[in-house]
């Protein structure tokens, strides 16, 4: 059996990162979309679009970024299959 280890997978990661920066964000960019992508925060917009369009523009994949709108209650992590 293989064991997943989430602290390798970039989606995890920049999840995890965006937990250790919640206090600050939450303080700075309530209510705006952040992009965060290998644990650095890329930006904060006004819309999950702006945000989307944002890491697009920088060359990043949505698959290995977290977009997440600040303040929002905390969504489950579903892992289907491996």
């Amino acid at each position: 059996m293989e064991v997943l280890n989430l602290y390798d997978d970039p989606r995890f990661v920049n999840v995890f990162a965006y937990d250790e920066m919640k206090e600050a964000l939450e303080r700075e960019h309530w209510g705006k979309w952040v992009v965060i992508h290998e644990t650095k925060l890329l930006g904060a917009y006004g819309s999950f679009d702006e945000a989307e369009q944002a890491a697009k523009n920088a060359g990043v994949n949505h698959l290995d970024c977290c977009i997440k709108l600040v303040g929002a209650a905390p969504m489950p992590i579903i892992l289907l299959g491996t």
